[in-house]
C-alpha cells in the first residue's frame, strides 16, 4: 500500500480541517486538550454565546464551558476568579512582608 492509498488518521483530518480555516494556537490547543465534545464560549465583544460552528478569534472568546449557561455566566466567573486570585496574591505578599514580622 502506498502511502497515498493509506487511510487518513484523526490528526491528519484534523490537521487538514484546520488548513481551510486561519486558527490560532490557542484554538489547536484547546482542540488537543478537550477533544471534540460540544462547547461553548462567551464573546466578549458582543455578548453571545458561540459553538465551535462560526467560533469568534480566541482573543475575542472566553471558555470552553461545558454549558451553555456556564458560558452566559462567564463574565460574573471570571470576576470571582479575579478578586479569589487577588485576595490569594495580597495573603501572599503579607507573608513576604518584612515589615509584618
Amino acid at each position: 500500500m502506498r502511502a497515498c492509498d493509506e487511510p487518513q488518521s484523526r490528526t491528519t483530518i484534523t490537521r487538514s480541517r484546520r488548513s481551510r480555516r486561519k486558527r490560532g494556537d490557542l484554538d489547536e490547543a484547546v482542540d488537543e486538550v478537550y477533544g471534540s465534545f460540544m462547547a461553548y464560549w462567551y464573546n466578549v465583544k458582543t455578548g453571545m454565546v458561540e459553538t465551535e460552528d462560526g467560533r469568534s478569534s480566541s482573543d475575542e472568546v472566553l471558555g470552553p464551558f461545558d454549558t451553555r449557561q456556564e458560558a452566559e455566566n462567564a463574565l460574573a466567573t471570571s470576576a470571582a476568579n479575579r478578586r479569589a486570585a487577588d485576595a490569594s496574591d495580597a495573603a501572599w505578599n503579607q507573608d513576604e512582608d518584612p515589615q509584618s514580622r
